[in-house]
């Protein structure tokens, strides 16, 4: 499948301009390529927006949407300009309200992502729940982060390295107070990074003392800050990629991101980590070699937390991982 890139289309818009007396909505438009009923558009105050067409009219019309960067309105007739002819067709209008061109360009990203989600011809309902996951991701832009940037790199990047991404990322957690970080049947994997170049991870005792019947395997990786590194938006592109396939997945990925970043969204493409390290440095662990304290804690002790040193422990090899079945196997490269 080929990436849908709609910033650069977004790019190729003129500003439309509004007639004289008319209260419709007017957008210079184009096709969104590969869904030709739907349309990118750029309205008179330069806001990107995403129309979209649905099958016949909707009997009970939703209720606008407005939060502070984005706009829907649902069901609305749109006069829309495109190489000198004018369109007018009703159309469901998701509008960044925002000049901001990070928020923008974060608009633009999802949308293509929500094109791919919906299809060429969805239904009411359709279009409902998918805008509707679109309104949490910029809701959630301004709510306390749930995970470091560096935390969510270390398993963004595992899961470019998977031989199966997408096994991975349908295991992927989406609450951070999920004990995991992927979770799939009776396995477990736990990425811990590291700045120091030393394989030193805090754990909770629950987290190395998992009930019966469980695995877990850590993943230990060296997380560097970089000037020429990869950013967590380009790590998440290589991602994309690799999953392109699966839209319901790609949609996932976005909603899993933005929910651990929150407000510090904007370092997704400011910070950046040295993908070759990384990558020399990753390194797993089976949960029951790992040395712990002892599970013998009294009942009124709770939230046991410390810091493991992983340099002596021995590691599992790689290739034998491949050997294994379920999630594991899905790890080594």
């Amino acid at each position: 499948m080929t990436k849908l890139n709609l910033i650069d289309l977004y790019k190729t818009l003129a500003t439309p301009i509004l007639d004289k007396g008319k209260n419709q909505l007017r957008f210079s438009a184009c096709p969104i390529p590969g869904y030709s009923n739907h349309r990118l558009a750029k309205d008179n105050s330069n806001y990107p927006s995403l129309l979209i067409a649905t099958k016949g009219r909707s009997e009970n019309r939703p209720a606008p949407i407005k939060l502070e960067h984005l706009r829907v309105l649902f069901d609305v007739d749109c006069r829309i300009s495109q190489e000198s002819k004018l369109e007018e067709n009703r159309f469901t209008v998701v509008s960044c309200t925002e000049q901001d061109p990070q928020i923008q360009e974060y608009f633009l990203r999802v949308s293509a992502t929500i094109v791919t989600v919906i299809g060429q011809e969805p239904t009411h309902s359709q279009v409902a729940k998918t805008v509707g996951n679109l309104v949490e991701l910029f809701r959630v832009m301004h709510e306390a982060p749930r995970k470091s940037v560096q935390g969510l790199w270390a398993e963004l990047f595992l899961m470019t390295l998977s031989t199966s991404p997408a096994e991975l990322v349908r295991a992927w957690h989406i609450s951070p107070e999920d004990k995991y970080d992927f979770s799939s049947g009776d396995q477990r994997i736990e990425v811990k990074s590291a700045t120091s170049r030393l394989r030193q991870h805090h754990f909770s005792l629950g987290q190395l003392t998992p009930l019966k019947g469980i695995e877990v395997l850590v993943a230990s990786v060296f997380v560097e800050r970089v000037g020429t590194g990869m950013s967590l938006a380009e790590l998440s592109d290589i991602l994309r990629a690799k999953i392109a396939k699966e839209p319901d997945l790609l949609l996932y990925l976005d909603q899993v991101i933005g929910m651990s970043l929150g407000s510090d969204w904007r370092s997704a493409a400011k910070d950046r980590f040295d993908y070759n390290l990384a990558k020399k440095s990753l390194a797993f662990y089976l949960s029951e070699i790992i040395p712990k304290i002892s599970s013998n804690i009294p009942r009124e002790v709770s939230a046991v937390h410390f810091k493991v040193d992983l340099t002596e422990v021995d590691a599992v090899d790689k290739k034998s991982l491949k050997q294994k079945s379920g999630l594991f196997r899905f790890v080594g490269f």
